[in-house]
């Protein structure tokens, strides 16, 4: 009997203590952009309807997914892949060529927001971000050109990793490409960064990781001390993008707290206002853009207390040791790396976002996710969870696990 019909014949086991965290995570969404209006000035009803139906729209997904099975998943995903790449190469000949970025057709489903060509507009449905799924695409199509490397023997060795650094960029560099000349740089980073986990539970040298981490640790050492002391360099670098006014908003926040620093100003001062408990904030005149998207942290803060706030990270870290229990029980290596992937994709989002909030990194657009206003971004996880309760149900049906006896690279087992 083959591999299909074994999974095929099996009984999906659903991870109840998964969907529990997950009922949590759409919980705290709501009620944290219902709470945003006080920061918006406007009502904020009708996104609580819309991250209402994203919800659904996703859990219906998770329940339509679980069918596929690990390999039709595959080869829907290499088919996405390139779905999705030519409605980036889209995006980007609509943005270049005047005649049609000015036509009153096109321009009702693509046009810039915020000075980002990223989004795909359907009146009266929202807006379809490819790049949100492109990098869940990239995870399953990598972990594919991982195994399938390390199932060689041979392949051992600095040479080798290189080797493998070069079939995965074949695949991630024309998306990651594309998506600088949008222009954005978050999508990129997130893609980046599940890249690297994978490859790091994966089994590659270990010097490597050392390299991009003292490369990140000087890079940002870097660039505060050249902002304070050299601020001409940044700004002969830069010139007058929108990428300098973030160094201005970022590391001289008050000075520029009404202009470049307004959003971490105000995020800061919501923050300071929630206290132990929270506090109503209608009662002060604090406005905060995107405090539906980008802040929802801080309006969790400022609601909700550091109650609230250490409450958020918490749930945070469980769905994430959660995942990584899954992986590690699982005996699929592939959906191991995906998972990997996908808590690289969820730590980094997480410190990103909340460390911004609090002016230890700059700010990059980066949400946080399942509990930020966001169709597409939410789709797309629940795309990746997928993986998680696929993995989790065949272990269910095949419970041959010890701890003690598991590998440490997880690519010394076999599928």
């Amino acid at each position: 009997m083959s591999s299909k019909q074994v999974e095929s014949a099996q009984k999906f086991v659903w991870d109840k203590f998964l969907i529990a965290i997950l009922v949590a995570f759409m919980i705290l969404s709501l009620v944290s952009i219902y709470f945003s209006s006080y920061y918006l000035n406007v009502s904020t009803l009708v996104l609580v309807q819309k991250q209402d139906m994203w919800y659904a729209i996703s859990f219906g997904t998770l329940y339509l997914l679980k069918k596929l099975g690990f390999d039709r998943f595959y080869n829907v995903m290499r088919l996405s892949y390139f779905i999705l790449l030519f409605m980036l190469v889209i995006l980007i000949i609509v943005q270049r060529v005047p005649a049609l970025n000015s036509n009153a057709l096109i321009s009702r489903f693509i046009r810039p927001i915020k000075g980002a060509w990223a989004w795909y507009q359907f009146p009266g449905i929202g807006s379809f971000q490819p790049s949100e799924f492109m990098k869940i695409a990239l995870l399953f199509i990598s972990a594919d050109v991982i195994y399938k490397h390390f199932r060689n023997p041979d392949n051992k060795g600095y040479l080798s990793d290189l080797r493998l650094f070069m079939k995965i960029g074949l695949w991630a560099l024309p998306p990651l490409f594309l998506n600088f000349l949008q222009p954005d740089t978050g999508i990129p980073l997130i893609i980046v960064i599940s890249l690297i986990f994978m490859l790091y539970v994966a089994g590659t040298k270990k010097l490597w990781f050392l390299l991009v981490a003292g490369g990140l640790i000087i890079l940002y050492v870097g660039v505060v001390y050249i902002y304070y002391n050299h601020i001409d360099i940044l700004n002969n670098m830069f010139e007058t993008t929108y990428r300098l006014r973030r160094f201005y908003g970022w590391l001289d926040y008050e000075k520029y707290s009404t202009t470049f620093g307004y959003q971490l100003n105000s995020s800061l001062m919501a923050l300071g206002l929630g206290g132990p408990n929270g506090i109503d904030s209608e009662l002060y005149n604090v406005r905060i853009p995107e405090a539906q998207n980008d802040f929802i942290f801080a309006v969790i803060g400022s609601r909700f207390g550091f109650v609230g706030t250490l409450s958020t990270i918490a749930l945070c870290l469980l769905l994430n040791v959660k995942l990584m229990m899954v992986a590690k029980k699982s005996t699929d290596t592939r959906a191991q790396l995906i998972i990997a992937g996908l808590v690289g994709i969820f730590i980094y989002q997480q410190l990103q976002n909340i460390a911004m909030m609090i002016g230890l990194l700059p700010i990059t657009g980066i949400t946080l996710p399942l509990i930020s206003y966001g169709g597409s971004s939410l789709l797309s996880y629940m795309i990746g969870l997928s993986v998680v309760f696929l993995a989790s149900s065949h272990t269910a049906n095949n419970p041959v696990y010890d701890v003690a006896k598991l590998p440490t690279n997880i690519l010394k087992q076999t599928s």
